[in-house]
């Protein structure tokens, strides 16, 4: 049996919840991102963390729903 580690959209709410993220786990998509990019126009620090957080998920032995990866690439734009 094989276990894997999957980010569907709650798991990664609560992901950006834990850096500080003003959503809820059963945010939308659309809505987390919103919020990101606002915590990141006052949060600059928050940057390194959530560039962290994408490449972990991006490099890691962890599959991401694809809904969620197209949030993740878009934000990445964000970070540059």
């Amino acid at each position: 049996m094989m276990i894997v580690d999957l980010v569907d959209e709650r798991d990664f709410n609560e992901k950006l919840i834990a850096l500080g993220v003003a959503i809820t786990p059963d945010s939308v998509l659309d809505e987390s991102k919103g919020a990101v990019l606002a915590w990141l126009a006052d949060n600059e620090e928050g940057k390194a963390a959530l560039k962290a957080l994408f490449e972990t998920l991006e490099n890691g032995e962890i599959t991401v729903l694809p809904d969620v990866k197209t949030v993740i690439e878009e934000l990445s734009v964000a970070l540059q």
